[in-house]
């Protein structure tokens, strides 16, 4: 059988390498792991919830309301690579464990909140000091907010237009239309036009 020796220099292959356009991956991966929760949840036509960046709060979120996920799922699914919730069906998008990973393509931390049966955890998935990417668990309350996972992205402020100009793009042709919150209302308002003159076509 191959071993892999050198885990850390793999690790950084494959959050270096992978994607040529990180921010695209970043919005392109976890939109899509959104709607597989929505597919998973047999709610396939409710739209993910998305937060651009802004100056005042440079960060990037997605919201999804399909089944969550406990605690052995968030450590399980996101410290390794080939793992998916999905590679039992081709109904869904993500099958090989690596968009939740994503992430790591663009810094070197991110934020998982699961809501779950009604407790919300909120985790932090990070490099350690020898670049392998590890989770540590923040805390858990209890919550009547619906089940589902929101990830958050700490964007760099020289990468803020950039963010809301790459999700312009790409959410004119993500199906269904998200909610888009955390930006000036242009933002939003072309999404919604497109979405809207593409459905009357």
């Amino acid at each position: 059988s191959y071993t892999i020796e050198d885990s850390a220099k793999i690790f950084g292959i494959l959050r270096s390498n992978i994607y040529s356009d990180k921010i695209l991956a970043v919005i392109r991966e976890y939109s899509t792991n959104g709607w597989d929760g929505h597919v998973m949840a047999g709610t396939p036509n409710r739209p993910i919830q998305v937060t651009l960046p802004t100056s005042l709060s440079p960060s990037f979120k997605i919201r999804d309301f399909g089944v969550g996920l406990s605690e052995d799922s968030v450590m399980h699914i996101y410290t390794s690579y080939g793992t998916s919730t999905k590679d039992k069906s081709n109904d869904f998008n993500g099958t090989f464990g690596l968009g939740s990973k994503s992430a790591f393509a663009y810094g070197n931390t991110f934020g998982i909140t699961s809501y779950f049966n009604g407790t919300k955890t909120l985790y932090t998935a990070y490099l350690d000091e020898t670049n392998i990417g590890k989770i540590r668990k923040e805390y858990s309350e209890p919550t009547t907010e619906e089940n589902g996972v929101e990830i958050e992205i700490a964007v760099k402020h020289s990468d803020i237009n950039a963010f809301n100009e790459t999700a312009t793009k790409f959410y004119k042709f993500f199906k269904p239309c998200p909610i888009i919150l955390g930006v000036n209302s242009d933002v939003a308002s072309n999404i919604r036009v497109f979405h809207f003159n593409e459905k009357i076509a």
